[in-house]
């Protein structure tokens, strides 16, 4: 998840999913080749009257060429995953360009590298309302086209995520066993980390003025004693990561503390399902989500590891996490990065202290 993303917006234009397409259809053909093989390369392991030392030895090969071929499948499936993945982004991206392009053209703009240009003739004379309307429509172009450059790095990256995880071998097979199965978990393998960490928004809506969704409050309706602690909890990691970081990182640790607490004081599922029902609120984007979501994870297998570590040693534990690079925060453009990526810096220091649960 490295920042290594530089595109303008003539280079977007020239981006073509039908290329990806044809990428996608020609891996499946291939892989469908192989899959087909499976039945043949199993039964020409145990050639009839066929003994000894040689059989033996002709048999384990051939395994071993079964078991090599199961991982290039898997790793097939997985292209072909991200690569569709892709091909669709960008097939979005072109709208996007498109009713972007229109806009400027009817209006005077042109979108050039990675801002708008004004392009009305100098001696054009427009009303004060006209101007203040053309002002408009040109904040509107530059969050289209800052949108439009953060979604194509998104694209970029998480296609990039996975052809590095197929380069370095961290896609496998499933370990079930044939060709099939192979494909399955290859193709389970080849989502991105985004699409990975994605809910819906809840079908209830937020909770006007609150910050929190229906289901959020639905739980703790359900069980108002635990309403004071979860409050605490709150507090206490919202504090935390104040006084110990600044910059996205807070964001990130009080994520993973909050979550350890939750998963400590209720079990993890509990913690699972109030803070994921959280993350459904309906203007959540998904960087966003995906980032909370993944942290919130971290923080309920800390909980898991140190089941009876103080809020402190807690604190500690995802201090530990944060700089290992097992938590995720956003760069300054917005991107998904391990949290050992982007320079930790700190805060003012000052540390709080959990009341003690009534």
């Amino acid at each position: 998840m490295s920042n290594i993303f530089y595109m303008n917006f003539e280079d977007l234009r020239r981006w073509n999913a039908g290329l990806l397409d044809g990428i996608e259809e020609d891996l499946r053909k291939r892989c469908d080749t192989l899959v087909g093989l499976s039945d043949e390369l199993l039964l020409s392991t145990a050639p009839n009257r066929w003994l000894g030392e040689a059989a033996a030895g002709a048999r384990e090969k051939l395994l071993a060429i079964h078991d090599h071929i199961e991982t290039i499948v898997a790793e097939a499936a997985a292209a072909r995953r991200s690569i569709q993945h892709a091909a669709d982004s960008v097939l979005d991206l072109g709208w996007l360009i498109s009713e972007a392009d229109g806009i400027a053209a009817a209006h005077q703009f042109e979108i050039q590298g990675q801002s708008v240009s004004d392009i009305k003739p100098a001696d054009q004379k427009l009303s004060a309302d006209a101007e203040r309307d053309r002002a408009t429509i040109a904040a509107d172009l530059r969050d289209r086209v800052k949108e439009i450059h953060n979604k194509a790095k998104r694209t970029d990256l998480e296609l990039l995520e996975i052809l590095a995880r197929i380069a370095t071998g961290k896609i496998n097979d499933g370990g079930v066993g044939g060709l099939t199965a192979a494909s399955a978990a290859g193709e389970a393998q080849g989502i991105s980390f985004i699409e990975r960490y994605q809910v819906t928004s809840d079908p209830d809506g937020d909770v006007p003025g609150a910050g929190i969704t229906a289901g959020e409050a639905k739980m703790l309706g359900n069980r108002v004693d635990r309403i004071p602690r979860v409050q605490q909890i709150k507090k206490f990691s919202e504090e935390s990561a104040e006084a110990n970081y600044s910059s996205s990182h807070k964001d990130a640790a009080r994520h993973a503390l909050a979550s350890a607490m939750l998963a400590q004081e209720y079990g993890k599922d509990w913690a699972n399902e109030f803070t994921t029902a959280h993350e459904r609120q309906s203007d959540n984007n998904p960087t966003d989500m995906a980032m909370d979501l993944h942290n919130n994870e971290v923080g309920r297998r800390i909980a898991a590891e140190h089941p009876d570590a103080t809020p402190q040693e807690l604190e500690r534990y995802v201090d530990d996490a944060l700089r290992k690079g097992e938590l995720v925060v956003t760069d300054s453009d917005n991107n998904l990065v391990r949290s050992d990526e982007v320079p930790i810096e700190a805060g003012p220091g000052r540390r709080h202290h959990l009341h003690p649960a009534g």
